[in-house]
């Protein structure tokens, strides 16, 4: 089980979702807790920034994290697809 930390940043882009995306949020950050590696959250690393990774909580929802020195997951920002990605 990886440990996962949220940053002060992704609890407010999380609490500005509505309920529906809330609740896919949910569901792959209890996937990235299990396995990184599970097919339907294909993390990837972000082009352009040396730490950050994101994955996906569905067709246009993303979550942006990077691993802390103990190797915890810190969750950056989550939301639709271009503006996460765009401040990760």
């Amino acid at each position: 089980m990886n440990k996962i930390i949220m940053l002060d940043s992704f609890k407010e882009s999380f609490d500005n979702l509505d309920s529906n995306s809330q609740k896919k949020i949910r569901k792959a950050i209890r996937l990235m807790a299990q396995d990184l590696r599970y097919p339907s959250l294909q993390t990837s690393k972000l082009q352009g920034r040396r730490y950050i990774w994101y994955c996906r909580a569905d067709l246009d929802l993303r979550i942006t994290f990077h691993f802390d020195d103990d190797g915890a997951i810190v969750l950056r920002n989550c939301g639709h697809h271009d503006p996460t990605l765009k401040n990760p």
